[in-house]
């Protein structure tokens, strides 16, 4: 299986979008609990440089092979692929002093 497109070691952005992190929040259709999981995150990214972060929401069932690389068998779950190691969050409820904590060490900047 090819491996998929993911954001350099250096923590440069690969396609120039200036992207330090790279989320991925695996979901299940018609799940309260991934609805509540995709609006907290989208909420807490709202401070954030849109810029430099790349987020992604996927369907576990429509995406199987990407969810099986990034080790993923619960909904929701929240990958941190890049910068290494990848991290892993789990349910819908998203702490957000972790996850600023997480963009803020990523070198992501709080929005304006």
């Amino acid at each position: 299986m090819p491996e998929r497109s993911r954001l350099p070691a250096d923590g440069s952005a690969d396609d120039n979008s200036g992207a330090r992190i790279e989320l991925v929040l695996y979901v299940s259709p018609n799940s309260g609990a991934c609805l509540r999981a995709a609006n907290q995150i989208r909420q807490l990214l709202a401070g954030f440089e849109p810029t430099q972060v790349r987020f992604e929401v996927k369907d576990l069932s429509r995406n199987i092979a990407d969810a099986e690389e990034d080790h993923v068998i619960f909904t929701p779950t929240l990958v941190k692929r890049h910068p290494e190691p990848p991290a892993w969050f789990v349910g819908d409820r998203v702490d957000h002093d972790v996850m600023s904590a997480l963009l803020v060490s990523c070198g992501v900047e709080k929005s304006a």
